[in-house]
């Protein structure tokens, strides 16, 4: 909904950190899908009411990302 400039900021931002993701992770795919994962968790929290339902959403995304982390990290 931004402004184009503000737009192309933001991509220009996600696609740096897409880069330094996949270069850790060794896998285009699983870069986006941490990114992801990560924002979905953030918008879910944010938007339920109850504390503990919250840290719940976003300990599990976390764990995930740790599990994924670790792999690429023993794979090379």
């Amino acid at each position: 909904r931004a402004e184009p400039e503000v737009r192309e900021a933001f991509e220009i931002g996600l696609i740096a950190v897409h880069a330094a993701l996949k270069r850790h992770l060794r896998s285009d795919d699983a870069a986006w899908s941490l990114i992801a994962q990560s924002v979905g968790a953030v918008m879910l929290a944010r938007a339920m009411k109850d504390e503990t339902d919250q840290r719940k959403v976003l300990a599990a995304v976390k764990r995930s990302a740790r599990t994924l982390v670790r792999g690429a990290s023993h794979s090379g």
